[in-house]
């Protein structure tokens, strides 16, 4: 995703980068995962799941932003959604063919304790359009449903930027009202239509608003009071918490710039699609030894290590250059004749 005030915002970066470790370990660790119980590291990671929140949170801001810094109109929607495709699916068409060879090489694999994988031409060409939940297939990775849940808030944040910016701040606050109320609308989605994710969104939306100066500073701090009293109600502390934490941290502190931690907010996209299918084979063989706190600690450091050396793989063989090509993409010609980014 692009920066943000004309340069890199290292805040945003350290919250990608926390987001991914985070959900990793999670996955690692606090997830069902028999040697993670047994050590420290285990009881530390049950709340990685938050990570996915503060990544919506992320998205609501640093999108709306970009397209700010661009002036986007509607009529860009097409151009919009090209370069959100162009930066983010080839990465993923990349890795759903990693899980599939993955997936088939360790089913010779002896003491492999999972199914075997049978090919499904339906199933697959499914997740091109992020379509498998609305039909009940099952993703080949479990992280994928997030990312049909940011390009369902694409579809739509390119359809409502011009009003959400458009008319007074009171307008505004009452359209970003209206999108975090919309759950109430939806009430059976199951988590598969983005109207359930839209109060976390809708923080980082705030924070692009109070950014841009499009909304006054009280109002931005009493729509966050509201806003977190809501996900306290319906969603519970930690959600409320992983949600309204990240937009003021975004909002008010500006980090300097840590290389590793930069590094790893870059590769975070790359980590995120691929901790699972790599790092997750090395839980499932570390299940065979001993279940204690050492072989769970060593066996956590090793997911994330081969993980992390997959991701920054990815990172530069296919969505650096993705990235590239996306941000070629211009939306328009300006007076001037110099293309708008």
């Amino acid at each position: 995703m692009d920066g943000a005030r004309g340069s890199r915002n290292e805040t945003v970066d350290a919250l990608r980068g926390f987001a991914a470790a985070a959900v990793c370990l999670f996955h690692f660790a606090g997830d069902t995962n028999r040697l993670g119980h047994t050590s420290i590291v285990g009881s530390f990671s049950v709340y990685g799941y938050l990570g996915v929140e503060v990544f919506f949170v992320i998205s609501g801001f640093i999108v709306p932003y970009a397209m700010a810094r661009s002036t986007y109109t509607l009529a860009q929607w097409p151009r919009f959604m090209a370069k959100r495709l162009i930066r983010l699916e080839p990465p993923y068409l990349v890795s759903i063919a990693l899980v599939m060879g993955l997936w088939t090489i360790g089913s010779y694999v002896p003491g492999f304790m999972g199914s075997t994988f049978i090919l499904d031409p339906v199933q697959v060409a499914l997740h091109v359009g992020y379509l498998n939940a609305f039909v009940g297939m099952p993703w080949l990775n479990p992280v994928y449903w997030t990312l049909a849940i940011e390009f369902q808030f694409y579809l739509l944040i390119g359809l409502l930027f011009p009003a959400i910016i458009g008319g007074g701040s009171t307008g505004r606050l009452l359209i970003v009202a209206a999108l975090a109320a919309l759950p109430f609308a939806f009430p059976l989605s199951s988590g598969w239509i983005v109207s359930e994710y839209l109060p976390i969104f809708s923080a980082g939306l705030l924070t692009f608003l109070l950014a841009q100066q499009l909304i006054p500073v009280p109002a931005y701090w009493a729509a966050m009071l509201a806003l977190g009293s809501f996900l306290l109600l319906r969603s519970g502390l930690p959600t409320a918490l992983a949600t309204i934490l990240p937009a003021v941290l975004i909002a008010v502190v500006r980090l300097p710039r840590i290389a590793p931690v930069a590094w790893l907010g870059a590769i975070s996209y790359s980590l995120y699609l691929l901790h699972v299918p790599i790092g997750g084979r090395v839980m499932n063989l570390a299940e065979r030894l001993d279940a204690n706190a050492a072989v769970a600690t060593a066996a956590v450091a090793v997911s994330f290590a081969v993980s992390i050396t997959a991701a920054y793989v990815l990172y530069i063989l296919i969505e650096r250059p993705s990235k590239a090509m996306a941000a070629g993409i211009s939306y328009a010609i300006e007076p001037s004749g110099e293309p708008q980014r």
